[in-house]
């Protein structure tokens, strides 16, 4: 309900990366990292869903909530979430109307150019958005957002990859960039604080910049012996 997402939008606006992963991380967390914990699991779940298509009983299914069976005209009996339904219909019409433009919007491009570009204007084809095989179309529909922001989302760390491993002030102090995990950098520096902090700063910079765009991006980073002592 709107009473649902409005609750988790309200928990969520106060934490910062920090809090968020040190209730993660606690051994023995306390009730209010508990339920920061599964806020954010059920905040996370509804947008991205709802982006990406969720239907009604996956989503359900995900947050808990009530399974019921409903019966169609034709006879037919499936599961189904109304919870989950009135959410996503709140979630598009109420609380961000203006995601649910961005998805009928997308899909009237694809359809009339059988194709979607990332923010940087690379394309994926989805000839399928226009087939009367209602399995192949939902599919395309789907494909058409997830790849606008999934694209972009690579266009602007690929760029960033770029930045950075073309970078004199990088090279001069010994920095190395050795992989990309998912969303991730990992970055190989001399073990001297004189290295690491000025390579830490100036790292931030080049990943930070915004290529123009109006949301600022930011990033957080560890320092470790290892990737998994980072995580």
């Amino acid at each position: 309900t709107v009473a649902i997402a409005s609750e988790l939008g309200a928990i969520l606006s106060g934490i910062t990366y920090e809090i968020a992963k040190a209730a993660k991380d606690a051994a023995n967390p306390t009730q209010e990292q508990i339920d920061i914990i599964l806020h954010r699991k059920g905040l996370k779940a509804t947008g991205f869903g709802i982006i990406y298509g969720i239907g009604a009983l996956k989503l359900g299914m995900q947050l808990g909530m009530p399974i019921v069976k409903k019966r169609y005209k034709n006879g037919h009996v499936r599961d189904w979430c109304p919870e989950a339904q009135k959410l996503i219909n709140d979630y598009l019409e109420a609380i961000y109307p203006g995601v649910g433009q961005f998805i009928r919007d997308t899909h009237e491009i694809c359809r009339e150019d059988l194709a979607v570009y990332t923010l940087f204007g690379h394309p994926r084809r989805l000839p399928d958005i226009i087939s009367r095989d209602r399995g192949l179309r939902g599919q395309a529909e789907r494909q058409s957002v997830n790849s606008i922001i999934q694209g972009s989302g690579a266009d602007i760390t690929n760029r960033a990859m770029l930045r950075c491993e073309g970078d004199k002030e990088l090279r001069r102090l010994g920095v190395r960039l050795l992989l990309q995990i998912h969303d991730e950098l990992v970055f190989e520096v001399p073990k001297d604080k004189k290295y690491i902090e000025p390579a830490r700063a100036r790292i931030k910079e080049l990943m930070e910049d915004h290529d123009g765009l109006r949301v600022p991006i930011t990033i957080s980073m560890d320092v470790a012996d290892s990737w998994g002592d980072a995580k």
